[in-house]
């Protein structure tokens, strides 16, 4: 990390946190809106994590936490603030329950010229060659030909009620 300019106190309190680092996460969320985010962590677990929150992190955080006068610009995202901790809890009364990938009510929206389209083009898609259209010299690019097919596939199965065309499609990505 980069220590701010000016901030006296920064230097030793990254000494203080190091040789520990987050490897995952386990997330524990109630009924009310109460979430709790235990880093999984490795290296030195006699330190604590020093971990950097964002404005939308902090606007949620319940319960007691460690800040530090720790704080970087980012280019996108606001002020970032670094906390000390192993554990973050939240409060997010009013997230939805049933999210999906497809947008809300994907088949009636959609006409039934516009549905015949998607699915003429689906099928045509469906007969590319999935492993060498994904096996790419960047894993970037590969990613995304990924995700593109991975997209036909839920098309198919959910958006478009072609199951079979969507299990034959899963088939080919796996």
């Amino acid at each position: 990390t980069k220590v701010p300019a000016g901030n006296q106190e920064a230097e030793s309190v990254f000494d203080n946190h190091t040789g520990i680092y987050p490897i995952g996460a386990e997330l524990q969320a109630s009924a009310d809106g109460n979430y709790t985010f235990d880093w999984k962590v490795d290296g030195d677990k006699s330190q604590s994590l020093l971990i950097y929150s964002l404005p939308h992190h902090r606007e949620s955080f319940a319960g007691a936490l460690s800040q530090t006068s720790i704080e970087l610009a980012t280019p996108t995202k606001g002020k970032a603030i670094a906390y000390i901790g192993n554990k973050w809890s939240f409060i997010e009364p009013n997230l939805p329950i049933n999210i999906e990938f497809l947008p809300k009510n994907f088949q009636s929206r959609l006409s039934t010229d516009k549905k015949t389209q998607i699915l003429e083009q689906a099928k045509k898609d469906l007969e590319l060659d999935f492993s060498n259209e994904t096996s790419t010299d960047s894993t970037y690019f590969s990613g995304k030909r990924l995700s593109k097919f991975a997209l036909l596939c839920l098309v198919l199965s959910e958006g478009l009620d072609e199951p079979n065309l969507g299990a034959t499609c899963v088939d080919k990505l796996k």
